[in-house]
């Protein structure tokens, strides 16, 4: 997520690894959480950033791993939807199709 010190991030999701996941002005993406700083004690979700984006040059090694675990973290959340609808068509709609009650 790109931004300027002084944006409003309106956080979606922390996690842990120092990166977090925000949006600013309709557009979301993930940012580094050390780069900004709560606006209200009492409203957790607002952020304004401290500095730009561009001054952003985490450790690779970091944002690697970083990366591997977000693309993993996806990966295994599509397998789980593919397999609860697998067993959708397993147990339903072969039962329906089989009693003739679905139309081709």
């Amino acid at each position: 997520l790109q931004f300027d010190a002084g944006d409003v991030i309106e956080v979606t999701q922390v996690m842990e690894g120092g990166w977090w996941e925000g949006s600013k002005q309709g557009i979301l993406g993930w940012f580094p959480c050390a780069y900004v700083k709560s606006l209200d004690k009492d409203e957790e979700s607002q952020w304004t950033a401290s500095m730009t984006s561009s001054m952003v040059t985490p450790p690779e090694p970091e944002v690697a791993t970083y990366h591997d675990q977000v693309v993993n973290d996806i990966i295994k959340s599509e397998d789980a939807h593919v397999t609860t609808m697998q067993a959708f068509v397993d147990k339903y709609l072969q039962a329906l199709r089989s009693a003739d009650i679905l139309t081709p």
